[in-house]
């Protein structure tokens, strides 16, 4: 299982088609702010107290914090003032893209770079951007990185993450008091998406003994999980009253597809998870680049690569998106177990532990560190770890321990 495009537009409502969210990010941050996202008769003092004095002169981040208290200062827009309603809206959305969508490890600062693709809020002729796609890149890349180097001060879109276990997995999500009712309201251009859901009124449940909490406890959880406690289509029965970039058709989810934001990209492989569509799955086809590609993209970060343009340097998976019918998975038949110990065989040798369908009896002791994972057989969902036969091509495995297979175990 994993997060996909599907879920991001049901769970955010953000658009998951649009051109790729990338582009240069050398640009004069203090400029840029000051032009779209400030009140226009800011003093200039004001402006530079936005920024770490330290990088008032470089293209990187502005203070959240710094930026609320300047609006705070002036006031919200009234109604009749159109450019500085505008220049509010931009800070506004600069403030969920450093909390929610695009955060560092403080979410509390943002680059002004965005900002270059926020001039034209209104124009008919306004260009939409693949925010979805953006976001979910950040989550795949936290994920990875968290995993690889065993780091949890990792910024990336973890509310998404939370949805996403709240709206499939039944272990983990809290009990709502009262449903949501505004679904579908006003219309499918405004109204909440699924992720609305779990801000409602909660209730808390009285613990007796140990309490049932801390990572120990979650990985436990994780560990016992069943098909059964999985949502598989946890949408379907309220996809009419979702955004509109959440109706479009199933195939549109259905990419093997590079998530691209800035600097980011990571792969999107809806063939890998065809149960979460449920749609038959077969044993997937490997990665669609070679690994020296894939291990350049991991590589790239934005604070060491100044005056380029990121749109140039991945125009080869900027340009899958120019046409997604290619990317797009084939799939037609309904989910069946026909071929799913074929796909358990896979996923154990290229997947790392399988978390759903673990036999009667497999060993549930707490995870201490994310090695356990991959460590540990008896969490594999195979019952005999040692029944998957050797490959007849020794280069297409990669080696246990590798690089290569923590690529592979990213599912």
């Amino acid at each position: 299982m994993t997060v996909t495009l599907e879920d991001v537009a049901f769970l955010y409502g953000l658009p998951t088609t649009g051109r790729t969210v990338t582009g240069r990010t050398d640009y004069d941050a203090i400029q840029l702010l000051q032009d779209f996202a400030l009140p226009e008769d800011t003093d200039m003092a004001i402006v530079e107290k936005c920024f770490r004095e330290k990088e008032q002169k470089r293209s990187h981040s502005v203070m959240l914090k710094k930026l609320r208290e300047v609006w705070a200062q002036f006031g919200v827009p009234g109604a009749d003032d159109a450019g500085r309603i505008d220049r509010y809206i931009r800070a506004c959305m600069l403030e969920i893209f450093g909390c929610e969508l695009f955060p560092d490890s403080t979410s509390d600062s943002i680059p002004c770079f965005y900002l270059q693709l926020l001039q034209d809020l209104h124009s008919s002729n306004s260009v939409q951007y693949n925010w979805g796609a953006a976001t979910l890149a950040m989550l795949y890349r936290g994920l990875d990185t968290a995993f690889i180097n065993n780091n949890i001060n990792i910024g990336a879109p973890w509310l998404l993450l939370q949805l996403w276990s709240y709206a499939r997995l039944l272990l983990s999500r809290p009990t709502i008091t009262k449903d949501f009712e505004g679904w579908g309201l006003p219309d499918i251009d405004s109204c909440p998406p699924y992720g609305r859901k779990w801000t409602t009124r909660q209730r808390s449940k009285k613990v007796t003994g140990p309490t049932r909490s801390g990572v120990d406890y979650a990985r436990d959880v994780c560990m016992k999980m069943k098909s059964e406690y999985v949502v598989w289509r946890p949408y379907g029965h309220i996809r009419d009253r979702m955004p509109r970039c959440a109706q479009i058709e199933q195939r549109m989810f259905l990419l093997r597809i590079p998530c691209i934001h800035y600097w980011v990209v990571m792969w999107h492989y809806a063939d890998r998870v065809m149960h979460q569509f449920m749609l038959y799955q077969t044993v997937p086809p490997p990665p669609p680049e070679v690994w020296s590609r894939m291990e350049q993209l991991m590589g790239y970060q934005h604070h060491t690569y100044r005056g380029i343009d990121w749109h140039d340097i991945f125009a080869n998976e900027v340009n899958k998106w120019m046409n997604t019918n290619e990317a797009t998975v084939i799939e037609d038949r309904p989910w069946s177990e026909d071929i799913w110990t074929d796909y358990q065989r896979w996923l154990s040798v290229y997947g790392g532990a399988h978390l759903v369908l673990i036999p009667d009896g497999a060993a549930t002791a707490p995870v201490r560190d994310l090695s356990y994972l991959r460590e540990t057989p008896g969490h594999m969902s195979l019952s005999d770890i040692e029944s998957i036969p050797d490959t007849d091509d020794e280069d297409s495995a990669p080696e246990p321990g590798s690089i290569e297979e923590q690529q592979f175990m990213r599912v």
